[in-house]
């Protein structure tokens, strides 16, 4: 039997390794977002605390003869059975993966995150050369414990924030508790098809977002006419503008900040799950209970799409209150995005005096203009 030991090093770094020790001569390799992979052999991956008190993810593989070698940033492991005779063969390929998984390479690591990381601790092999079993190994940002400089976070060092950086339109569907589009008594414009256009920016560790929702025309004039603005109710659509700034809360990458919403200062929190998954949170202060008002999954294959779902939830009650289903994409450029926005724009009849007229809160006013808001005309 063979095992793995994954550590961070203690000294905070701009790219963070990983130091494994494949268990031959007690050498230790530096990789960085690595894979780990078993060929004929089963993988168990444990958590343990080591003498210096540090929590580290140890992996460890079924008792047989192996050799291992690196190809293309891949740690691998193969039974020797499975090893051409002669280099002449030329490396094998296992053909059927029989697990996957992740570990989480940082001291300090909670047992909570380590828990859905742990999932190759099961897997079997069946002792075949065409089984195979890959874990990626997952380096958090910076270190753990006391050697977390929040300030000195790179957001940008993080695939899933980088990922994120950028301009994106989307398509837009949001719905009230009753799973019906939502109605607003004081927006009277159509939320079951509407369009988003936001700016990521990273600077050091702070994610900068700025958003204008575009409106299309009301559809229910009949029942409602009133409008926001000089536009004409079923003819004109109309925008909103949305702001929020978060900053690192951690070196894993995950980030907070504070929200105001209808004069009360919510928390906010987003949560990071490996390169391509974010979790956003919004709670109340403390003193009025803490309890959720919405969570968002954000998800990122990494090809420019961008999926959020979120769950809303009434303030104190935690009742259900909506949900959202946003379809984004991500543009090469401003110019590519300000081009998408004035075809949106006048497609819809948002009238000049509208852009970036409005918030939603109290007063509805955003009392802004689009150069003020995202920094450059929109």
């Amino acid at each position: 039997m063979f095992s793995l030991l994954l550590v961070l090093p203690a000294v905070v770094k701009a790219s963070p390794t990983c130091a494994i020790d494949p268990g031959i001569a007690g050498e230790e390799l530096a990789i960085s977002g690595s894979k780990l992979r078993f060929v004929g052999l089963t993988p168990v991956v444990t958590r343990r605390e080591s003498s210096d008190g540090v929590e580290r993810v140890a992996v460890t593989a079924a008792s047989t003869a192996y050799s291992w070698s690196i190809v293309d940033g891949v740690l691998a492991f193969e039974k020797a059975a499975c090893v051409p005779e002669s280099d002449a063969a030329g490396p094998r390929t296992p053909t059927r993966a029989v697990a996957a998984a992740a570990v989480a390479c940082a001291p300090g690591v909670g047992g909570k995150a380590l828990g859905a990381l742990l999932l190759a601790g099961g897997a079997r092999a069946q002792e075949s050369c065409e089984d195979v079993v890959e874990i990626d190994v997952y380096v958090p940002g910076g270190g753990g414990g006391g050697e977390c400089d929040v300030d000195a976070v790179e957001l940008a060092d993080f695939e899933v924030w980088r990922r994120e950086e950028g301009y994106w339109w989307g398509e837009y569907t949001f719905l009230g508790a009753e799973g019906d589009p939502y109605a607003s008594a004081s927006w009277n414009y159509g939320y079951d098809h509407y369009w988003g256009f936001i700016h990521l920016e990273l600077a050091g560790n702070s994610l900068r977002q700025r958003n204008v929702f575009v409106y299309p025309p009301s559809a229910k004039c009949d029942e409602d006419p009133s409008v926001s603005g000089a536009g004409e109710c079923g003819i004109n659509g109309n925008e909103r503008i949305f702001s929020a700034d978060q900053s690192a809360s951690d070196c894993d990458g995950n980030l907070a900040g504070p929200y105001v919403t209808f004069g009360l200062t919510v928390d906010t929190t987003t949560t990071v799950l490996g390169d391509d998954t974010v979790v956003y949170s919004v709670k109340l202060p403390a003193h009025l209970g803490a309890g959720f008002n919405q969570n968002q999954l954000t998800t990122l294959p990494g090809n420019g799409v961008r999926v959020r779902t979120a769950q809303g939830f009434s303030f104190g009650a935690e009742l259900p209150d909506y949900a959202s289903f946003y379809r984004e994409y991500k543009l090469a450029n401003r110019t590519e995005w300000l081009a998408k926005l004035a075809e949106v724009r006048a497609a819809n009849g948002i009238l000049d005096s509208d852009h970036c007229a409005w918030v939603s809160g109290s007063p509805p006013e955003s009392g802004t203009t689009c150069a003020e808001h995202f920094g450059f005309d929109a």
